[in-house]
């Protein structure tokens, strides 16, 4: 029973290192499959309890506002999955310099196939980093007013006054006039047009919209 157990253990092993796949001088296996899924597992939940407890311990207590916090731990975050993925690429035994040099070929062959995916992640990176627009701020952009729920490195999730959720690329942020509300307050006024009827009674109007206004929990 021993022997058999330990031939079989030897098969497994054996037919998780075979090369499933060779690519000039990478030889790609199940076992080297797993290993890499498994780092890129760990580093991503790495990167969530390191993001989070840098906000809990450090950030909590030091004067920084909320923006300013989910942008830091967005960049740690990130930084922790890129270093991941370098570690992970490794151990399939992927040459990092030869990589680089064939996605540059790569990048010049597809050219402007990629080129908005680029823009977008460059954005993200420089709106994490220059905090033009935050978490929560009430900005106007293309035409849409609404309060940011999130920023990816991608893409920017508002929340629009009707609660209807847009999802914007973060290039527009870069190259659109962007008007944010709340930039420097937590608190802003804006200009809502009301129209009614040339026979109302305009105090009458006025005292149910101050009513309605002081109904409304902000």
């Amino acid at each position: 029973t021993i022997f058999f157990i330990r031939e079989l253990l030897i098969q497994i092993n054996e037919s998780l290192r075979y090369p499933i796949l060779k690519v000039h001088n990478i030889e790609l296996s199940i076992w080297a499959l797993i290993i890499f899924t498994l780092i890129v597992f760990i580093s991503r939940f790495i990167a969530k309890k390191v993001s989070y407890l840098v906000v809990i311990n450090l950030l909590n207590k030091a004067e920084f506002e909320f923006g300013r916090k989910d942008a830091i731990a967005k960049i740690i975050r990130y930084t922790i999955y890129i270093i991941g993925l370098i570690i992970g690429l490794q151990t399939l035994g992927i040459d990092l310099s030869a990589l680089m040099a064939g996605g540059a070929i790569l990048a010049v062959g597809i050219g402007f196939g990629v080129q908005n995916l680029v823009s977008n992640f460059i954005s993200g990176i420089l709106i994490l980093f220059e905090q033009p627009i935050k978490k929560n701020d009430f900005v106007e952009v293309d035409g849409i007013l609404g309060i940011i729920n999130e920023i990816s490195i991608r893409s920017t999730t508002i929340r629009t006054l009707d609660d209807i959720t847009i999802i914007m690329p973060n290039s527009k942020f870069i190259t659109e006039k962007v008007i944010n509300w709340t930039h420097n307050e937590t608190s802003s006024r804006i200009t809502v047009k009301i129209g009614i009827s040339y026979d109302s009674d305009i105090d009458l109007v006025e005292k149910l919209l101050i009513e309605v206004a002081k109904s409304e929990s902000f």
